[in-house]
């Protein structure tokens, strides 16, 4: 019995390890979506909504907020996202 409830316990707390890092994620993607609609209007955030929803890690969403605040123009912006060497996914 003891093994079973220690693999009951690990099951749980890896269950709410994954719905923390899962809130987190949606948490800075919904960041990054009124950063892109403050400083590029609705239309922009419209075209990047696809692109946000494919991140996958909060590392590739803090990279993208990071090109949010270096990048001036929507233009530029979508420039960085088409030539990043790793791509933006992932």
């Amino acid at each position: 019995m003891g093994m079973l409830a220690e693999n009951l316990e690990k099951w749980a707390a890896d269950f709410r390890e994954e719905g923390r890092v899962q809130g987190l994620e949606k948490g800075k993607r919904d960041l990054l979506f009124r950063h892109i609609e403050f400083k590029y209007g609705s239309a922009v955030r419209g075209q990047l909504t696809e692109t946000l929803l494919r991140l996958t890690t909060t590392e590739t969403l803090d990279r993208f907020g990071n090109w949010i605040i270096e990048c001036e123009t929507a233009e530029e912006l979508f420039e960085r996202i088409r030539s990043s060497a790793n791509g933006i996914t992932g």
